[in-house]
């Protein structure tokens, strides 16, 4: 239990740690992309919902003006982080970790935003933090205690703005969160923690690739070299051979044209 919720280890090697986190926030920044996206379009959907059918209970135009500002503000994130990406990428932390901290924040406070009537009645914030927090630990890959900087805070304001309003279920409320939060940095740590070790494991595989490469590239030169030197031999010798074979030659036929014919038991000329 207590691995779950230990913040992974960096690498050893500062060459390692950093292509690991330049493929990580790549992959981060598509996914906040999508999580700054997903939260516009809840803010819209909430304005138009209370736009077209206000009721009493929820009536606040206070409120639809913190949920209109709010989806301009994560639209006009994500067309940044989408046409800035370079930029992005470099500045990690500070281009996703600030419009993240201030969505939370602004979540947070509107249960502090009164109704139309005057009053500040029951809402669902709770709700919308829960969901704010898991798209911050899930999809930002920040890092998991800045992730936690930004959405504990903005929970406890949630909790003080529903016991303001008199809610008879904050303890309830606030296990909720505090559970959303729990949930939220053990998802955090074990994403980072399963992409570092298929990075580890990819750039093993990449650096085995290589030296199996390397050991057959210097097989092939030792081959070729053997092959060279063999036919170096062979041609050397080539001459000499001959040589020896012409005169081995020469020495059978003069001993052969050489030698007298001996008689044979019959008185017969033998075969020279």
């Amino acid at each position: 239990m207590w691995s779950a919720l230990r913040v992974p280890t960096p690498f050893a090697e500062p060459a390692a740690e950093s292509d690991f986190l330049t493929e990580f926030r790549e992959s981060g920044l598509r996914l906040a992309k999508i999580a700054f996206v997903v939260a516009a379009f809840l803010a819209f959907a909430f304005w138009v919902v209370l736009a077209i059918a206000p009721t009493a209970s929820q009536a606040s135009a206070s409120r639809q003006s913190v949920r209109l500002i709010l989806f301009v503000f994560l639209v006009a994130v994500a067309l940044h982080l989408h046409f800035n990406r370079a930029w992005a990428i470099r500045s990690f932390r500070n281009s996703i970790g600030i419009p993240m901290a201030g969505a939370c924040l602004a979540v947070g406070s509107m249960g502090f935003l009164p109704l139309d009537s005057g009053i500040i009645g029951l809402n669902r914030f709770p709700v919308a933090m829960t969901l704010t927090c898991w798209l911050c630990y899930g999809f930002t890959r920040l890092p998991v205690k800045i992730v936690a900087v930004a959405c504990i805070p903005a929970s406890l304001i949630t909790l003080v703005g529903s016991a303001r309003q008199g809610d008879d279920h904050v303890v309830a409320l606030g296990i909720y969160l505090c559970v959303a939060n729990l949930i939220g940095w053990i998802m955090s740590v074990e994403i980072e923690r399963r992409e570092r070790a298929l990075f580890w494991s990819s750039r093993e595989l990449a650096e085995a690739t290589r030296s199996l490469e390397e050991m057959a590239r210097n097989a092939a030169d030792a081959d070729a070299a053997k092959t060279r030197v063999l036919a170096a031999v062979s041609h050397g010798f080539a001459p000499a051979v001959g040589q020896s074979c012409a005169v081995c030659a020469a020495v059978a036929f003069s001993q052969r044209g050489a030698g007298a014919c001996r008689p044979d038991r019959d008185g017969r000329a033998a075969r020279c």
